[in-house]
């Protein structure tokens, strides 16, 4: 693909993980010709890139307080047998091979056009409104121009060139700590 590319559609969600990959099947199934970009390989994040789990939390006080796609997700995750869906605590621990699989398929059969490997590296603005961001993929650029833009990338890589639009905390407070995460994986 040249690097003069560029890719038209109403949606754009940037970032893969589970909030984008809810929201571009979300838009897609409301009839909006939806794009994803996603730097890894496969959806899921940091969720199914850095196992990072479980996918919480579906219950309050005893009952289901999720619904909508990312209840059908964990259902279809659970039928996969990639999740356990009945915890009282409303959690859900997942296989992250699964994970992708069944997030794949949602993606693929909502129509939307997954776009892997690919890095936000630019955005045009045009009057305070986003118009076009640009993607990179093993060496090769794609603009992308659409009606609507989702970051979920988690880094806000959409509006970073743009300081006006957000600011950095910096307190400890707003700091995550690391997490600590191991697979144990049975001998054949």
């Amino acid at each position: 693909m040249p690097s003069s590319a560029t890719m038209h559609a109403d949606v754009c969600v940037c970032g893969g993980g589970p909030a984008g990959f809810i929201a571009a099947i979300a838009a897609a199934r409301r009839g909006a010709d939806t794009v994803l970009v996603e730097k890894y390989g496969f959806p899921g994040g940091m969720a199914t890139a850095g196992l990072v789990g479980p996918i919480s939390k579906f219950n309050f006080a005893g009952k289901r307080i999720v619904g909508g796609i990312p209840l059908e997700f964990v259902d279809r995750l659970h039928a996969a047998g990639g999740a356990i869906s009945d915890l009282p605590s409303g959690n859900v621990p997942f296989a992250a091979e699964t994970y992708k699989q069944v997030a794949l398929d949602m993606l693929l059969e909502a129509g939307v056009r997954p776009l892997f490997h690919a890095t936000v590296y630019g955005t045009d603005f045009h009057a305070d409104r986003l118009h076009r961001t640009m993607v990179t993929s093993e060496g090769t650029s794609l603009g992308i121009e659409a009606q609507v833009f989702i970051d979920c990338t988690g880094t806000g890589s959409l509006i970073v060139g743009r300081p006006d639009l957000w600011r950095k905390r910096n307190t400890p407070e707003y700091n995550q700590p690391l997490s600590l995460i191991f697979v144990s994986i049975p001998p054949n």
